[in-house]
């Protein structure tokens, strides 16, 4: 399985937007492959994952920058390496069990130098205990003894060899999970929430083959899927902090859009439901795939559950929200 011989279509979204049901739709395609089920794949899009552990190491470089990186970035699989989900009654890891030895592996790929050091800012996070320690140590010059509580610094291969060993490591993890989920690799692999949805198309810089389908949903039903799922990551505990946060999401989308559009695919959720056959038509022709089977997925039911908010909601929640977000109603 060679990366660069696939097509990856990301679906992303701002939070609670349909992203979902665009990937279930593609999932029911006979030339597209969702590894990873019905999951999001954000090992390249989180705090410490793999676009921030690139950028500090190429593109914000300092020793600093990029050891401090290499660190959050294990830290960041240490974390991913807990996930889970249940998959018919059976409870799977998400990047399955083989995550933290292919991380390692990949880690150690992309390190040219290493040293034992106690950065400015690293000495200056550590308690009093541990500074004396230190100063203590210094004072009766124990060097292995004070390497042996210093920082990992790091400095990375080139920006080339990074990429391949990248590969590698996407590579595996992907085949790991085929095999998980026993699916066969296919042309198009789909993975959910792998790009920000705020920044232009991030995959560009490793060389893979990616398109992205960006979906937006009205308010009122974005609210409604934060309200009643209970979304940690959102605030749909006050409706007046979501009002606040979606306007500002949707400001920086804005100001972004124009950087953002030029090779995505900019989709509203009630236009897939309400003209599921002329956006599944669009869908395709972005994808540059025909003979889409519109039949294998089931829109009647995603489009009973789209308009949940009207039902649900409050007459206030509902007319509060039209009032403040009026220019980003969708129905």
């Amino acid at each position: 399985m060679k990366l660069n011989k696939h097509n990856f279509i990301i679906t992303t979204s701002p939070g609670n937007s349909g992203g979902g049901a665009i990937l279930d739709f593609l999932r029911t395609q006979k030339n597209f492959v969702s590894p990873f089920l019905n999951q999001e794949f954000r090992l390249f899009n989180d705090p410490g994952g793999l676009n921030e552990l690139y950028f500090f190491l190429y593109e914000y470089f300092s020793p600093n920058n990029c050891s401090e990186a290499f660190f959050k970035f294990l830290q960041y699989i240490d974390g991913a390496n807990k996930m889970y989900f249940t998959d018919n009654g059976v409870q799977k890891k998400i990047y399955t069990n083989h995550l933290k030895k292919l991380s390692k592996i990949f880690v150690k790929k992309i390190i040219k130098v290493s040293y034992k050091a106690l950065p400015f800012y690293k000495f200056h996070s550590l308690d009093n205990y541990q500074k004396f320690q230190i100063k203590l140590l210094k004072k009766i010059n124990l060097q292995k003894r004070i390497q042996s509580k210093n920082f990992d610094m790091i400095l990375p291969v080139d920006e080339k060899e990074y990429n391949r060993n990248l590969l590698i490591f996407l590579e595996k993890i992907i085949k790991n999970a085929l095999q998980q989920n026993n699916l066969r690799i296919k042309k198009n692999i789909l993975l959910d929430q792998a790009n920000s949805f705020f920044l232009p198309n991030q995959f560009d810089k490793y060389n893979l083959n990616s398109k992205i389908i960006r979906v937006t949903r009205d308010p009122r039903s974005v609210f409604y899927s934060m309200k009643f799922r209970k979304a940690g990551a959102f605030p749909g505990y006050d409706i007046y902090k979501f009002i606040n946060w979606y306007k500002e999401i949707m400001n920086i989308n804005e100001k972004r859009s124009k950087k953002n559009d030029k090779n995505c695919l900019n989709l509203k959720f009630e236009d897939f439901v309400n003209n599921y056959e002329k956006t599944s038509t669009k869908i395709g022709k972005y994808l540059n795939v025909k003979n889409l089977d519109l039949n294998k997925f089931d829109i009647k039911k995603t489009k009973f559950n789209a308009y949940k908010a009207k039902r649900l909601l409050s007459d206030t929640e509902q007319n509060l929200i039209k009032l403040k977000l009026k220019s980003y109603l969708q129905w």
